[in-house]
């Protein structure tokens, strides 16, 4: 067939517009499309929400918790390497020698026991994780803890810093997030009769299936 037959020219142009419909750019949302968008990603934001916050709230909690249980393994080590008996002592103030104590302090300061001869010396200490979002601290403690040189809990009734008292020889205190106490994460760091320190959650009973639990 010759190329500029009128039927050769006319099934060029029909296949022209069959490929000329076939290639139509693709349509943008509309508004009922962009409305349902909206509604489910609203959904999604109610529901993650909620769980961002309790994750952070129960993150805090944690970090106060191991800072806490770093502190007295600090002070039970020097303890026992220096043979002498360490206070660690619950404060609110900056930790230093002779840091006053409170009771449920939020910061933990260690010092070593004065003895004839050799004057208390200042071993560390530092908040308590990260205290400024409400974390509340609540131990059985008056307001300082004594190890010994064999690394167990001591009673002392004038370990060194002024009012400072240790009357116990086991230690709990339970860090929970104060402004949401019933729901929010507990977790509780304790020094046994032996000296074992180990954090656990007081919601769980240790056991061979839940091995975190106190």
């Amino acid at each position: 067939m010759d190329a500029g037959d009128p039927q050769h020219l006319l099934g060029a142009q029909k296949g022209a517009g069959v490929l000329k419909l076939s290639r139509q750019p693709g349509h943008g949302f509309n508004v009922v499309e962009l409305m349902v968008a909206m509604a489910i990603a609203a959904i999604l934001g109610v529901l993650v929400v909620p769980s961002v916050t309790e994750w952070i709230r129960n993150a805090r909690v944690r970090s106060t918790a191991e800072a806490l249980q770093n502190g007295l393994r600090l002070a039970q080590n020097e303890a026992i390497r220096q043979g002498r008996q360490v206070v660690l002592t619950f404060t609110n103030a900056t930790p230093a020698l002779d840091a006053t104590p409170t009771a449920n302090g939020t910061n933990w300061s260690a010092q070593t026991v004065a003895v004839t001869g050799d004057p208390a010396r200042f071993i560390g200490g530092g908040p308590m994780g990260d205290l400024t979002a409400g974390i509340a601290v609540n131990t059985n403690a008056v307001n300082a803890v004594c190890f010994g040189s064999t690394g167990t809990l001591m009673p002392n009734g004038m370990p060194g810093p002024t009012g400072a008292i240790c009357t116990t020889n086991t230690l709990t205190v339970d860090v929970s997030f104060a402004a949401n106490a019933a729901s929010a994460k507990t977790l509780r760091v304790s020094v046994s009769v032996g000296g074992r320190i180990r954090m656990c959650d007081p919601d769980k009973t240790f056991s061979a299936t839940a091995p975190d639990g106190c």
